[in-house]
């Protein structure tokens, strides 16, 4: 009996913030499909007679895809996995919601996980679709073959890993704390110390052993942090 209302409990959370996953839908149409159709326009005519412009598309479409280089989708993965967070679990505040919600035939773990995969596949399949999107306009303008799909595939694998890990995290704050606003502070004191301890690393051994430092790239410093 568990298994039902485990579904039930997730189209019940897609249908009730289907407003918020419109809103994902959109935001991932403007900055994947219409920015590709966009950035390969002035090229349609010219790689394939062109060496030279063909590998600077296949440049362009890797930093479409990948995770370092897409500044906007990276930026809609982070508000949509904080804002998620914060969504789907505000109903643990609310006293009356929290006994109802405990008043159903489920499992609390249950209880949890049906809301929590609610949030990701509210945010997982607008980026799932518009990837879609974005792949029949690559190939619609004939650039399919100049596509690198393991690092198109990489690249995905990573932007998802990232939602994943600001959205759990987010998640984590929502449900240690009791109010709204404290858990948004606390979510993003969480998310802060990452970055907190990378850049204080880099900052002591800049101001210690300047040699070293300057000698060593990125991978070695996230790697000893």
């Amino acid at each position: 009996m568990n298994s039902p209302i485990l579904a039930y409990n997730i189209r019940f959370n897609l249908r009730k913030k289907l407003w918020f996953s419109a809103i994902v839908l959109l935001a991932f149409l403007f900055a994947m499909p219409i920015n590709a159709g966009m950035t390969f326009q002035s090229f349609f005519a010219t790689w394939r007679s062109e060496p030279v412009a063909a590998q600077k598309i296949s440049q362009e479409i890797a930093k479409l895809f990948s995770a370092g280089d897409n500044f906007n989708t990276i930026l809609i993965f982070c508000i949509a996995a904080f804002a998620a967070g914060l969504i789907f679990f505000t109903w643990m505040h609310s006293r009356h919601k929290v006994d109802l919600y405990h008043s159903l035939p489920c499992s609390r773990a249950r209880l949890l996980m049906g809301n929590y995969l609610a949030g990701a596949i509210s945010v997982l399949a607008p980026y799932l679709i518009n990837l879609i999107f974005t792949l029949i306009v690559v190939a619609a303008m004939g650039l399919f073959p100049v596509l690198n799909v393991p690092t198109m595939l990489a690249g995905v694998g990573l932007n998802i890993l990232l939602f994943l890990l600001i959205y759990t995290i987010t998640v984590i704050a929502v449900i240690l704390s009791g109010n709204g606003v404290v858990s948004g502070i606390l979510a993003i004191v969480f998310l802060s110390f990452g970055p907190a301890v990378i850049n204080s690393y880099r900052w002591l051994r800049a101001e210690m052993q300047p040699t070293w430092f300057s000698t060593t790239d990125w991978v070695s410093l996230t790697s000893h942090s």
